[in-house]
């Protein structure tokens, strides 16, 4: 599964992704049922593009 990251307020793209606000609470076992063969977009709400849950997630789901 292919994972990007973008601020909400900036994305305006429809597109075909899967689209998970990262500022409401997921369970692993909700993250673990997405299809794995889509792109995954982690949307964020915070300002700062370096420091946001997002890029924690994302770095988490890289990982497991």
């Amino acid at each position: 599964m292919e994972l990007s990251i973008a601020r909400i307020y900036e994305n305006k793209t429809a597109g075909t992704d899967i689209r998970i606000l990262v500022d409401r609470l997921w369970t692993l076992e909700d993250l673990q049922e997405l299809d794995k063969r889509k792109t995954l977009l982690l949307l964020y709400g915070a300002k700062d593009k370096e420091q946001n849950h997002a890029v924690l997630l994302k770095e988490f789901l890289e990982n497991i």
